[in-house]
């Protein structure tokens, strides 16, 4: 922080005392200019302390003057050395000092003016040093930041901690996409007008009584993608601002990588984002593949689309679909499509306006290094939604299967599957009857044997045969609706823990 009068006045070794204008105190002083002309203001500058004996102002009104002058060019204040030409300030001075709210400081005939000039060019000096410092730290924090983080999330921590105030990345669109602290979220919200106000410039700076706004275009090449703004209630030295530029160009830089991703995003590598779907990845490789996609690894989601029979071009249609949303496709040997995506609000509604010709489920949110519950989600809320004759549906949509698939769930379930299915699974072994596939086609058409054995493709005596056995080894009937409900949980729990692989 610049050093203020009343900073100054608190130092002992000086004996300075303020004797009027105590409204401007904490006025910030840039530097120390002694004169003893009778109007040195073409000079100065603003937030300079002038230091005089009055020598060439023997009227006390001359030095009102002077005072109202200092005032224009926003003066931090004005010493007058006592001894000399005064013996003690004069009141006109100190009366003109409180009107204008400038500092008057009484200096001592022992103090000579170079002390004070050394004081202040020290305090300065020292300020640079430490601004300086904050710089080079605050660069290896922003590189930092950006490679564990990525750049738009960790570039505004960054500068809010090094900088103070707070710090944001708006969006090509006025949305904030990044804000530190988090509390400063409406006051950056009500400064995008005014930051877009000036497009194609790259940079600006708007300085006001509370403080200063700075700000840094993002894009290269004409490509704007929206700006990195940083506000504080004091202006940015020289370093401060090589650190706000040096910040924009890496969050510039992810930008850019996002953007060229999103073009490229048919060429992603699948064998990887295979493995990834599978959690075949530690976190950190996870992240970083993520990231080189333009997606955000701590924001994600998996959709699934189940085809509908005889469409092989289902992969392209629903890249082309997906557009420039952020977010990379694959399919799976079951032929379906598995997308990838951050933003899940965008990247759902583009798939939906598709009118894909095939069934869309998505998973909850999740984070790279652990996206297979997202995927087994996705591609069970997509079976549920063919067979509903639901286009789109999400997990969160089905409370029950949600609960299998929730951390812990499959402790539940494993119960089920052992005390229901283990005894089916060991007759099918032995007697060679698919009795568990059986059993999942009649609950699926709500017990119907006429559709069921027509989906099967076997009479209707050999399903009833078939059920008849089940009833024999569970010792209970298929008539009740609780039996039913635990064997349809517990084959949905088999076939997940079947397909997790």
């Amino acid at each position: 922080m610049p050093l203020t009068v009343r900073q100054l006045a608190a130092r002992a070794d000086l004996g300075l005392r303020v004797v009027a204008g105590e409204a401007g105190l904490d006025r910030a002083i840039s530097w120390v200019h002694s004169s003893e002309v009778g109007d040195p203001t073409p000079w100065l500058e603003a937030g300079a302390l002038l230091l005089t004996t009055a020598a060439g102002h023997r009227a006390p009104g001359e030095l009102a003057d002077l005072t109202r002058r200092l005032v224009a060019i926003d003066a931090a204040g004005i010493g007058l050395a006592v001894g000399v030409a005064f013996d003690e300030v004069p009141a006109e001075l100190r009366e003109a000092a409180d009107a204008a709210s400038i500092c008057v400081l009484e200096v001592p005939y022992e103090t000579p003016f170079v002390a004070i000039s050394q004081a202040v060019a020290g305090r300065i000096a020292e300020e640079r040093q430490a601004t300086l410092q904050r710089a080079l730290r605050a660069h290896h924090l922003l590189t930092r930041a950006a490679l564990e983080q990525g750049a738009v999330r960790g570039v505004p921590s960054v500068l809010a901690r090094t900088l103070g105030g707070w710090a944001a990345i708006i969006g090509g669109d006025g949305r904030p996409l990044s804000v530190s602290p988090a509390a400063a979220t409406a006051e950056v919200e009500a400064r995008v007008p005014e930051v877009r106000r000036a497009p194609g410039v790259r940079s600006l700076a708007l300085s006001e009584p509370s403080g200063q706004l700075v700000g840094q275009a993002l894009g290269v090449r004409g490509a704007e993608h929206g700006h990195l703004v940083v506000y504080r209630d004091h202006a940015l030295e020289g370093p401060e601002q090589a650190v706000v530029a040096a910040a924009a160009s890496l969050v510039t830089y992810e930008l850019e990588q996002a953007r060229t991703a999103a073009a490229h995003a048919s060429r992603v590598d699948e064998p990887i984002l295979h493995e990834l779907l599978r959690d075949g990845l530690d976190a950190g490789a996870a992240a970083r593949h993520v990231r080189s996609w333009g997606l955000d690894p701590d924001d994600l989601i998996v959709m699934a689309v189940l085809p509908e029979s005889g469409d092989d071009g289902l992969l392209d249609r629903v890249r082309a679909a997906l557009g420039a949303a952020r977010a990379v496709a694959t399919t799976d040997a079951r032929r379906r499509v598995l997308v990838l995506a951050s933003d899940a609000d965008t990247a759902c509604a583009a798939l939906a306006d598709a009118a894909l010709p095939g069934w869309v489920g998505v998973g909850a949110p999740a984070t790279a290094g652990a996206l297979a519950p997202s995927r087994r989600q996705a591609e069970e809320a997509a079976h549920i939604g063919s067979q509903e004759g639901r286009r789109m549906a999400r997990i969160e949509d089905f409370d029950g299967v949600s609960l299998l698939l929730a951390p812990g769930g499959d402790v539940g379930a494993g119960v089920l599957v052992r005390r229901l299915l283990h005894p089916l699974l060991r007759v099918e072994r032995d007697r060679g009857i698919p009795l568990t596939e059986s059993l999942r086609v009649f609950l699926d058409h709500n017990g119907s044997w006429g559709e069921a054995s027509a989906a099967l493709g076997v009479h209707r005596h050999t399903l009833r045969a078939r059920m008849d056995t089940v009833e024999r080894v569970l010792g209970r009937s298929l008539d009740s609706s609780y039996l039913r409900l635990e064997l349809s949980l517990a084959l949905r729990a088999h076939s997940l823990a079947t397909d997790a692989g």
